[in-house]
């Protein structure tokens, strides 16, 4: 049996990482442009289509609230 939970495996579609941060696209596409904010590539791409492991995000926000850390 594997330790990885299922939260690890479970992917977020573009339109779900933009209802998890209550943005539009447009700026979940400014964000992954922006080299300052180190917004994560997708994981997996299929047929244009981005998604991104929900682990990811969760990684990329902890290191973002290091960030702000006085």
């Amino acid at each position: 049996m594997s330790d990885t939970s299922s939260t690890d495996r479970r992917f977020l579609s573009g339109p779900s990482v933009c209802a998890r941060y209550d943005i539009c696209a447009m700026t979940l596409r400014r964000w992954r442009r922006d080299p300052r904010l180190e917004f994560p590539e997708p994981d997996l791409t299929v047929r244009g289509r981005s998604s991104w492991r929900e682990d990811t995000l969760d990684r990329w926000e902890r290191g973002r609230a290091a960030q702000r850390t006085p």
